[in-house]
């Protein structure tokens, strides 16, 4: 995904795809749970000041999105600690690749971005998300952390719809493959 790439239309036989790629070079940290208090609930200032920070990134570089089905991918790369990299700031090779569970949740660090998008007019309303894939890794040596994230609004009755797959792994349980 490149760097703040125009959407663009492609015909398909539903009606038109409409996808926006966008890089976002920033060190995300992930949504945390609301803080409750005898005078109400907030979210902490770090995160509201984060959220406003990425929702005017996002809506310079992604037009607004029609009000319909949407699929959104979003690939997250997290800065890596210095223990990780050597004098020269090549990669030791104790460092890890993938960040452990402490680093975040995908779905929290999706949230952040998801949320930042919907206060900056990109999405009227997140529930409007039909597919959601997110990934995160440790930024490889000289790599800027950020989110690369892919918005296709796709509509209905797309064929981009047609490749979930929902199947029966057990009772009471689902899988999901794409």
């Amino acid at each position: 995904m490149g760097e703040g790439v125009a959407p663009r239309a492609v015909p398909i036989s539903a009606g038109p795809l409409v996808v926006s790629d966008v890089w976002v070079p920033c060190v995300l940290r992930p949504s945390p749970r609301p803080r409750v208090t005898r005078n109400g609930t907030f979210m902490p200032r770090w995160y509201t000041s984060q959220a406003a920070e990425l929702a005017r990134t996002l809506a310079v570089k992604v037009p607004a999105l029609p009000a319909v089905e949407t699929v959104v991918d979003l690939a997250v790369v997290l800065p890596r600690k210095p223990s990780h990299l050597l004098r020269n700031g090549g990669l030791a090779r104790s460092a890890p690749r993938w960040p452990p569970a402490r680093a975040g949740d995908v779905d929290n660090l999706a949230k952040s971005v998801l949320d930042a998008a919907v206060k900056g007019g990109v999405l009227p309303d997140d529930s409007q998300i039909v597919r959601l894939s997110v990934s995160k890794r440790y930024a490889e040596a000289h790599e800027t952390p950020g989110f690369a994230v892919r918005f296709k609004a796709v509509g209905a009755n797309t064929a981009e719809l047609a490749g979930l797959h929902v199947e029966r792994a057990g009772p009471g349980r689902t899988k999901t493959r794409s």
